[in-house]
């Protein structure tokens, strides 16, 4: 290779170089959010809370509860997942919400559906059985809550 020749390979090299770094906005830079410590859950029609976490470790709990329903009877929740900071993870695209049944909680008590930043939630048979909120990314999740009861009640 000639001088010449050289010197024009190693100035395309180098724009390739710069242009690929350009693209990157910082290939070393941790998640958008601090790491998940507590949950939100609120009644998505009227934006009232129903529940959120408290403490930390094996004193975490939860604070107030999911409504009743009745078989047949359904109600929308968002779920929110708050940082050490107080700052909310944003759902949607790479961050969703999971729900699943707590270990040993009885299953056929209510349907769920997940819709990435909400859920969905059917009574369907009398009786009461625990759920699980999750951060989920990609196909496992980030943080669980501790189990929360969900009671159908027959109709009155």
């Amino acid at each position: 290779m000639n001088t010449r020749h050289r010197s024009r390979f190693f100035s395309a090299l180098t724009l390739v170089a710069v242009a690929g770094l350009a693209a990157c906005d910082n290939p070393v830079e941790a998640d958008d959010h601090g790491e998940p410590v507590a949950a939100q859950i609120l009644d998505r029609d009227s934006g009232i809370l129903l529940a959120e976490t408290h403490g930390t470790g094996a004193a975490i709990h939860w604070d107030g509860e999911l409504p009743h329903l009745h078989p047949g009877e359904g109600i929308e929740v968002d779920v929110i997942f708050l940082d050490a900071d107080g700052r909310e993870i944003p759902l949607g695209g790479e961050y969703v919400v999971g729900v699943a049944l707590a270990s040993g909680a009885p299953a056929g008590i209510v349907n769920f559906a997940l819709h990435g930043d909400h859920v969905d939630f059917e009574g369907v048979a009398v009786g009461s059985t625990s759920l699980v909120f999750s951060l989920m990314h990609g196909n496992h999740s980030d943080w669980d809550s501790p189990a929360i009861a969900m009671e159908v009640d027959a109709h009155n």
